[in-house]
């Protein structure tokens, strides 16, 4: 099942904040319905409102890797960077953050990076995840990156089976390192 290329803007889709808001749709063959389990998701774009959120909840799922709260809130004072957060029945429940990158290119980004996502892990393994990382795609697709790159750890067969899933492979090289130490495996995915 596929959200990205689904994703709508209601009517009315700004709230107080004026933050705009996705709704998740599927084409059942039928007629387009709202996806089961999903039809309380919203994603938007993060802002300052979102960082202490954000920094938490990478501290708690990062903590093994090194000190990715002070990481991941250094990442969100860079220029350029986005981030996206995942909301369900009002509640923030996950993140991402999509950096781009200018190698060659001097206008348009040669690629794209997640640099980081996350789920609450109470709420995993139910869908938010694949929705969550489609909408970073969309971010990087806005830039007309041709790939979106990530890096995870070689001892995650659960993030590296759930980026796989969505179209990742595995990039042969130099190996990667966490601020902790752990290898990382570098993985590509081809947006165009």
């Amino acid at each position: 099942m596929r959200c990205g290329s689904w994703w709508t803007l209601p009517a009315g889709a700004t709230g107080a904040s004026g933050r705009l808001r996705w709704s998740r749709r599927v084409d059942n063959g039928v007629g387009v319905t709202q996806a089961a389990g999903l039809d309380e998701l919203s994603i938007f774009r993060g802002d300052e409102n979102d960082r202490s959120y954000i920094v938490s909840l990478a501290r708690q799922c990062f903590a093994r890797f090194g000190d990715y709260g002070r990481i991941v809130d250094r990442w969100l004072g860079v220029s350029g960077v986005v981030s996206v957060v995942a909301c369900h029945g009002g509640v923030r429940i996950g993140f991402a953050i999509v950096a781009p990158h200018r190698w060659l290119r001097l206008f348009r980004p040669s690629c794209a990076e997640l640099v980081a996502i996350a789920i609450d892990p109470g709420r995993r393994a139910r869908g938010f995840g694949r929705c969550l990382l489609e909408r970073a795609e969309l971010v990087a697709r806005s830039w007309d990156a041709p790939e979106i790159r990530l890096h995870t750890a070689c001892d995650n067969d659960g993030a590296q089976r759930f980026f796989a899933r969505a179209g990742y492979r595995a990039v042969d090289g130099v190996p990667s390192y966490y601020p902790n130490g752990q290898e990382a495996v570098e993985m590509v995915r081809t947006l165009a």
